[in-house]
């Protein structure tokens, strides 16, 4: 047997297994525990990600050949290392918030273990029925617990919980576009595109939801052929008309910013961003580090709820290389405007799209998606020949 493929392959069934404890157990469970059927398994995760990164590491160390680095890897983990860095020299050379410390190093971690299981999510359509049944069980646990004359979930909705609806949200839109993009007949596309829009619309995750239907229009013109585009807006049309019809819009956390223009969580962010961009404009080169802990006394969650979070956070030089970084994956996007990738390499894209967008609009520097999305375009252009067309 040739011991480095089956050890490559064995990395990329950790990385599988891995991206399912993430993406469908762990929100599975949550929602178990929120709904009182189960009790906390906090922590639990963020064990299995050190056993995980512990086998990967085993792995590179006794094969070190099959570990690929390029200028773009080494940039990653440059990055990473100076983020924790920071973290290290605010807690050991300045004394300061054990707290902070343990919330931050977990959370830079993560970074890591996700960056490596990007990099070795390839060739994910051969577990096409894996990630349709996983789709098919959050789907199930949602719908069973969907409250008609809320429209939406149940949701325990107070402080303690806010984090968790948009953590809700976000893994099963990601889980989505993942299954949408993978799926080869239309129909079937249209119909997992419906399901997840309704899914996602009773979550309470603003952010996912609008971005799947904007991802969804962009499938619908790359993807699809004129019967599917004219089906897909007929159901569209029925949709919208039925939500109007059904809901009360106003009340309706998903629609009311939209219509008012006001929303109480949307205040709460805005008072966050202003003092997160005084500490920025006080900061200018080496950041405020938890300037929200430190600096305004506020809770640890009151960050900057968008791309500048990491300026803020580790200062100029992070905010600057993310920023090449993204340039470099725009050649990507170019390319594969251009139809000159395969399409099975569509997730990455679709999914590329929603993560960016996400963090540049609304999320903070705590969303370790986005290095999952970041190592996942670290590969796209090493995947072997037959999976990519070389331009």
């Amino acid at each position: 047997m040739d011991t480095d493929k089956f050890n490559v392959n064995c990395i990329h069934l950790f990385s599988l297994f891995f991206f399912i404890a993430y993406f469908v157990f762990r929100p599975f469970l949550l929602y178990q525990n929120l709904l009182g059927n189960i009790p906390n398994f906090h922590g639990i995760h963020f064990g299995l990600s050190i056993l995980f990164f512990g086998l990967i590491i085993s792995i590179y160390i006794t094969e070190p050949k099959i570990f690929r680095l390029n200028l773009y890897d080494i940039t990653i983990y440059f990055l990473i290392l100076y983020m924790f860095l920071i973290i290290f020299c605010d807690y050991f050379l300045y004394g300061k918030s054990k707290f902070v410390f343990d919330k931050n190093i977990q959370i830079v971690f993560y970074y890591l273990v996700f960056y490596i299981v990007g990099i070795n999510f390839l060739n994910i359509d051969k577990y096409y029925n894996t990630i349709l049944c996983c789709f098919v069980v959050l789907s199930i646990e949602k719908l069973i617990n969907y409250d008609f004359e809320l429209g939406h979930i149940y949701l325990k909705l107070d402080e303690e919980f806010n984090s968790m609806y948009a953590f809700l949200a976000d893994t099963f839109a990601i889980l989505a576009i993942i299954l949408i993009s993978l799926t080869k007949r239309q129909l079937y596309k249209i119909l997992t595109i419906m399901l997840s829009i309704f899914v996602l619309s009773s979550l309470y995750g603003r952010t996912p939801f609008y971005l799947m239907i904007v991802i969804s229009f962009i499938m619908l013109l790359r993807d699809f052929n004129l019967n599917y585009k004219f089906m897909f807006v007929i159901i569209i049309i029925v949709a919208t008309i039925y939500i109007v019809s059904f809901f009360d819009l106003e009340s309706s956390r998903m629609f009311h910013f939209l219509l008012t223009g006001e929303d109480s969580s949307w205040d709460a962010r805005t008072l966050q961003k202003s003092y997160g961009y005084q500490d920025i404009k006080d900061n200018w080169f080496l950041g405020a580090y938890a300037g929200q802990f430190y600096n305004h006394e506020l809770t640890f969650g009151s960050y900057i709820h968008n791309f500048l979070s990491f300026y803020r956070q580790f200062g100029l030089a992070v905010i600057l290389l993310l920023t090449c970084i993204f340039l470099r994956i725009g050649k990507n996007y170019y390319l594969w405007y251009r139809k000159l990738y395969s399409e099975k390499v569509d997730y990455i894209f679709y999914l590329g799209f929603f993560v960016i967008l996400e963090i540049i609009f609304s999320r903070s520097y705590t969303l370790p998606y986005l290095f999952f999305v970041l190592g996942m375009f670290s590969s796209v252009d090493s995947i072997d020949e037959e999976e990519v067309k070389v331009c």
